[in-house]
């Protein structure tokens, strides 16, 4: 499982430096892709077969489906850390989440989230007690 947070800058090239203790977590082969609320979304290999085998199992007549598809696999990348632990950031991913210099990682159970610093903390601004209470209660946590 991946939890907490860890701050960065990428470099010039788009690499970030993946931080050290989820490098052993998320293995050789990983899968970068759109994210909800304006981040990238980053998998290892076996979460990321989990997913495409829901998305490709699905109807190919259901718009909905074909809609799921063509975000998260239409915008989807290989990635493989150097020895260094970084992973490139495609520029076109990196103008999708708002990305410049500073990021966030967050560890989100199966997958790494990657935010822009700035939408990270406007994000995070907009989360109130009231509705981190609300979303527990409907989602019976």
């Amino acid at each position: 499982m991946l939890s907490g947070s860890h701050a960065h800058s990428i470099d010039a090239k788009g690499r970030l430096v993946l931080p050290a203790r989820f490098r052993g977590r998320l293995g050789d082969t990983l899968y970068l892709t759109k994210g909800l609320h304006g981040c990238l979304w980053l998998f290892p290999e076996r979460e990321w077969s989990s997913l495409v085998e829901k998305l490709i199992g699905d109807s190919l007549v259901n718009s909905e489906v074909l809609e799921l598809q063509r975000f998260f696999l239409g915008s989807a990348v290989d990635c493989h850390p150097d020895d260094a632990g970084r992973i490139i950031i495609p520029e076109l991913l990196r103008q999708y989440a708002g990305i410049q210099r500073d990021v966030v990682t967050v560890g989100a159970g199966n997958r790494l989230e990657i935010w822009a610093l700035e939408r990270w903390e406007a994000y995070n601004q907009a989360l109130t007690d009231e509705r981190i209470q609300e979303l527990g209660k409907r989602n019976k946590l």
